[in-house]
């Protein structure tokens, strides 16, 4: 399905120009990932993935969830900062539709905390 996540890069180096926010979801059936630019350290980001699986008996079933989420802030080859999140604990259905996820709380990616391995 079809995901738009917004996001915060915060104290990214004022020499840093071009950087992107690359976001992974890792699925039982693959991993997607897409690519958007930051622009005055914000982003947004859609991500499509399937959560469909069907059964032998022919139903369609909502079980094939990613296990976790990546989120990278780049420049030049270089991770400014990442962060790994694990879907079931900040996801949540947009109510709308069971098969479309937003995030439960503000994504922030702070450099001078986390740093490029997430554990700063």
């Amino acid at each position: 399905m079809r995901d738009g996540w917004d996001g915060k890069a915060e104290n990214l180096p004022s020499t840093v120009t071009a950087a992107e926010a690359t976001v992974l979801v890792e699925t039982p059936k693959g991993t997607v990932s897409r690519t958007a630019l930051v622009s005055n350290g914000e982003f947004t980001v859609e991500v499509p993935f399937s959560t469909y699986s069907s059964t032998v008996l022919g139903g369609d079933h909502c079980n094939t969830l990613p296990k976790f989420v990546e989120v990278k802030i780049v420049s030049a080859g270089k991770v400014y900062v990442q962060k790994r999140l694990d879907f079931k604990d900040n996801f949540e259905s947009t109510g709308s539709s069971s098969y479309q996820y937003r995030l439960k709380q503000d994504l922030s990616l702070d450099v001078a905390k986390e740093g490029p391995d997430g554990t700063k």
